[in-house]
């Protein structure tokens, strides 16, 4: 690859062998051996690229942008090529237009969230020069949607963390997109942290009972809807109401989702006992090929003010992300009793994004492992040797003795001391019989 070679005059030379497989030196005179060390690092790094016949990376990028003399030897070796003259910059607007155009790779959702981040984009630096968007003001951005970014909801200006960091993410996309079509030479966005998208504020187990008490007030279509979501773990609307009459057989469920991309992903999922009988009251009022009548299939229906009547009908108070914190409630009842992965294949996600999204830590988890502790501790101690128990209580407090007896005999003092090494003896002999047992200091008395 390349090597650095130190002359006695104190210069440096990084060597290295070309596609030709001639040796190419780059002299670079008096410099450090950080410097050295660097131009080394991004020969290695072009050459492979060359090899291989694929881009630099944005790392590779963004070095030569920030070092334009180190460019300009790599260059000169025919490693990269010198910037050309400048074009004219586009605005931030413009560059937002044609990323939005090319990402018809992805599905509507997706789309639908990257329209959500190019509008903040447009708000706060739309009219900026694409070239002239700073580090600074990728850390304001961020700011600003943390306290400001908010414009939906009439209660608060504020984003959720987990939000904020989600869009930071699509904001890298933007501007590596930009680098990749040579607009941009560095990502301003790249130092920013955009933090944890796993929000547990909105987390809410939804429970056999209250689901029973809103199941009551609802007529066949919505018990379907429901249950499809709460016992099924169906995402709600979208495979909630494209689930056909068709897709089901004895034992389970052919459910038709999409990814990221917008392909179509086909899983099976089992009927669980809690579903059968809501499938055999859908089928007596079947008007359609689809599961759930009345929507046609169509899954931009607005289900969610519906459902809120309903909670309230039944006495209970609105849970935020009502769909999906059901089927987050069912994913996490399952994975108590069924391998995680195979419960990640029957609901259509991954692992990972269902430990981080879905499953959550109940409460009544937590105090059954506290009873699970204090039953084997007390298991635990009702299992020593009861021999033990019974030789403590028949030991001789021979303390107790001591106090207990006259101090003297007559003119004599009684050998209290004797005892006292009698309790000496005791402990380093033991008192298991021996044996043979020592001789007591203690004289008989007579009386």
């Amino acid at each position: 690859m390349a090597s650095t070679i130190k002359r006695p005059d104190g210069h440096k030379w990084v060597q290295f062998v070309d596609e030709d497989r001639k040796r190419q030196t780059i002299r670079l005179g008096k410099t450090s051996k950080k410097d050295a060390d660097l131009v080394k690092s991004l020969c290695e790094s072009l050459l492979s690229c060359r090899k291989l016949g694929t881009e630099p990376s944005e790392k590779v990028v963004g070095l030569l942008a920030q070092h334009p003399t180190i460019r300009e030897h790599l260059a000169k070796h025919g490693l990269c090529e010198l910037p050309s003259e400048k074009a004219e910059a586009i605005t931030l607007n413009a560059w937002l237009d044609i990323y939005m155009e090319s990402r018809g790779d992805v599905g509507e959702g997706t789309r639908e969230s990257y329209r959500n981040t190019v509008e903040c984009l447009r708000m706060r630096l739309g009219e900026t020069k694409l070239d002239e968007i700073t580090e600074q003001d990728a850390a304001n951005f961020r700011t600003w949607l943390l306290t400001k970014g908010n414009r939906r909801s009439k209660k608060t200006k504020r984003l959720a963390p987990a939000t904020v960091s989600r869009r930071i993410r699509h904001c890298r996309k933007v501007f590596k997109s930009a680098i990749a079509a040579r607009k941009l030479t560095a990502n301003p966005f790249e130092p920013v942290k955009g933090g944890t998208e796993v929000n547990t504020d909105r987390q809410h187990f939804v429970s056999r009972e209250v689901i029973s008490d809103v199941l009551k007030q609802a007529d066949v279509t919505w018990q379907t809807i429901i249950a499809l979501s709460r016992y099924g773990g169906l995402r709600t609307p979208s495979e909630t109401l494209t689930l056909r009459w068709d897709q089901i057989d004895q034992n389970s469920m052919t459910i038709v989702g999409k990814g990221t991309d917008g392909q179509p992903r086909i899983r099976k999922c089992p009927i669980f006992p809690e579903l059968r009988s809501f499938f055999e009251a859908a089928s007596k009022h079947k008007t359609d090929e689809f599961v759930v009548p009345g929507f046609a299939g169509r899954v931009d229906r607005n289900l969610g003010t519906q459902f809120h009547r309903l909670i309230k009908k039944a006495g209970h108070e609105i849970w935020e992300r009502a769909f999906h914190n059901m089927r987050a409630s069912r994913e996490t009842e399952l994975v108590q009793t069924f391998p995680a992965k195979d419960v990640a294949q029957w609901l259509g996600n991954s692992e990972p994004t269902a430990m981080k999204h879905y499953v959550m830590a109940l409460d009544e988890n937590f105090q059954r492992a506290l009873g699970e502790a204090e039953s084997e501790a007390s298991e635990a101690d009702s299992k020593q040797n009861p021999k033990q128990h019974a030789a403590a209580q028949d030991c001789i407090n021979w303390k107790e003795v001591a106090k207990n007896l006259p101090k003297t005999v007559g003119s004599q003092p009684y050998a209290v001391t004797c005892v006292s090494k009698l309790l000496k003896k005791a402990t380093l002999l033991g008192l298991e019989p021996r044996m043979s047992e020592p001789k007591s200091d203690v004289l008989p008395i007579t009386p």
